[in-house]
């Protein structure tokens, strides 16, 4: 299994067109270490036979990938102990928005994030405001906060962790600059989820022909690596 594994990774990288094109002798597209390491009819086998379903509890919507869900996460439990600032990719997670926001802050986390401006129930306040370069709005729902900002473009974004406002910031050319704090606090903590969507997107081994449930599967192989 370590081998399909693997070699659905590298897979991943070449973009085939098909299966049977990694396996081919095609001087186009032949590639030793496929043949060498399993034969096309074996991968194939595996691939028809990839399974994780928890059949002894069918009622969950996800039995057919719960178990290794449940195994990733216990997993990452041992390995991770998390700190006060955690990046999540859309990726991860199964909604956002101020849904997310409110159901986290209800758990006593705290959250930053940017938002679509054509969001459900966004305030037409913020949304409609025709903003200068450098100018910040900001309204309140409780305790989340929307606000919008105008750089070289808007940006629109949600917090429950801070109360905008400007602050001074420092650019990569050593420029002073304002900036809202909620987008700086953003900006400083999701760098390296940038990279990993660079890195999910050049090397995603899903393909479009494949059952959902086996997405699924590689999907967590993508992030997990």
């Amino acid at each position: 299994m370590k081998k399909f594994f693997g070699l659905c990774l590298l897979a991943g990288q070449l973009k085939f067109r098909s299966i049977r094109s990694l396996f081919s002798l095609d001087p186009l597209y032949y590639h030793p270490i496929f043949s060498s390491t399993i034969s096309g009819r074996r991968f194939e086998q595996i691939l028809r036979c990839l399974n994780c379903s928890d059949v002894k509890n069918k009622e969950d919507p996800l039995f057919r990938v719960s178990w290794l869900l449940k195994s990733i996460i216990l997993s990452s439990q041992d390995m991770y102990s998390p700190q006060e600032a955690l990046s999540l990719d859309e990726s991860l997670l199964l909604f956002r928005g101020k849904l997310l926001s409110k159901c986290l802050q209800e758990r006593k986390t705290h959250t930053t994030g940017t938002l679509r401006s054509n969001r459900k129930h966004n305030p037409k306040k913020i949304t409609e405001a025709k903003l200068r370069a450098g100018e910040h709005v900001w309204r309140r729902c409780g305790n989340i906060y929307v606000s919008k900002w105008r750089d070289k473009r808007d940006v629109l974004a949600i917090t429950t962790g801070y109360q905008p406002k400007l602050i001074e910031t420092t650019n990569k050319y050593g420029q002073n600059k304002l900036k809202p704090i909620e987008v700086a606090g953003y900006n400083a903590n999701m760098s390296e989820i940038d990279r990993v969507d660079q890195k999910i997107n050049y090397y995603s081994c899903p393909r479009k022909s494949i059952r959902w449930k086996k997405k699924v599967i590689f999907h967590i192989l993508d992030i997990a690596v």
